[in-house]
């Protein structure tokens, strides 16, 4: 665009207003400060902008230009808050009495006081006449029974009273527990240790009551035979009542000097004899028996040292029954027949 048609366009312009400059190139945008203008003006014709230069130095400082004149007093604030209250001041010099003020009205009554110390009585009156009888009045509660007296003397002894009526039979007490039957050598005795399968009688040790003898065992019937013609010991006694025989303790104490060799043994029983019939002398084994001890090679009876042995039973006794305590000795080994000398003893229980 050259200047002339810049101005021709310049003509066409609304605002009016001498902002419009001649510049080389109009920008294509309107103007805020002249609406409708096609051509810039001086708040909007410019150039492509440039870089920012450097800032300038800083000028000097102007003079301080006089005060201005003071403004009015402003309206008052608003009263601030209450200060904290300070130190009460010292109390000020009494003041002059006023004049007494009327009386005031009589106040209430105040409590009574205690009651005075009686006085003296005075001097009795005379005797009023007498009245009329009142009327009787309530029985009064019966009083607390007084303590018993002395007891008195006993009386004589009543009559006896006739016998009263017998009472049931009670029930039957309990069983004891039985009765203990002893016995016992008083000398030494020497039992026949032989082979039980020899047909040779052995020696066999009846005991008593504190006494023993020594009479043979026939070894085929395994009886024993007491002569009842002859003074041979009798050791046989009776049972007295029906009971049960519940043990058998026995034992032995060696007294000889006896020696066992290798593959030897020698035992000691005791066994309880009954007749073989009530009546007979010819006596068998009853089935109850016990072995004290059995002795042996590597066991040897030592002599003074007591061997015991007890055995429980359940055999019933009749009365009337005999028994014959037997200490007998069974040897085994080179069909040998070995001697023993011992004291023994032995016990059963019935009940």
């Amino acid at each position: 665009m050259d200047k002339r048609e810049y101005r021709a366009r310049k003509e066409e312009c609304l605002c009016d207003q001498e902002r419009c400059r001649e510049r080389e190139e109009c920008r294509e945008k309107e103007c805020k400060e002249c609406s409708g203008c096609y051509y810039e003006c001086t708040k909007c014709i410019s150039g492509i902008r440039g870089k920012d230069g450097r800032p300038g130095e800083n000028g000097q400082n102007g003079e301080n230009g006089e005060n201005g004149q003071n403004g009015e007093n402003g309206n008052n604030g608003e009263n601030g808050e209450n200060g904290i209250n300070g130190v009460n001041g010292e109390n000020g010099q009494n003041g002059e009495n006023g004049e007494n003020g009327q009386n005031g009205g009589n106040g209430e009554n105040g409590v009574n006081g205690v009651n005075g110390i009686n006085g003296e009585n005075g001097q009795n009156g005379q005797n009023g006449r007498d009245g009329v009888d009142g009327v009787d009045g309530r029985d009064g509660v019966d009083g607390r029974d007084g303590k018993d007296g002395r007891d008195g003397k006993d009386g004589r002894d009543g009559r006896d009273g006739r016998d009263g009526v017998q009472g049931p039979a009670g029930e039957p007490g309990a069983n004891g527990l039985g009765a203990i039957i002893p016995f016992a050598t008083s000398d030494d005795v020497i039992i026949e240790g032989a082979n039980a399968t020899g047909k040779d009688p052995k020696n066999v040790a009846l005991l008593g009551f504190g006494n023993a003898d020594v009479t043979k065992k026939n070894l085929v019937t395994g009886e024993i035979t007491i002569e009842s013609n002859s003074s041979q010991f009798n050791g046989v006694f009776i049972v007295p009542r029906e009971g049960r025989l519940s043990n058998l303790t026995a034992y032995v104490v060696p007294t000889g000097n006896v020696r066992l060799k290798s593959g030897e043994t020698l035992t000691i029983t005791a066994i309880l004899y009954e007749p073989i019939s009530p009546t007979s002398n010819v006596f068998k084994s009853l089935g109850v028996s016990v072995d004290i001890v059995t002795f042996t090679s590597s066991s040897q009876p030592q002599q003074g040292v007591v061997y015991i042995n007890n055995k429980a039973f359940n055999v019933d006794l009749d009365l009337g029954d005999r028994l014959l305590m037997v200490f007998e000795a069974t040897a085994t080994g080179n069909n040998a027949t070995i001697n023993f000398s011992c004291h023994a003893g032995a016990s059963i229980a019935i009940s």
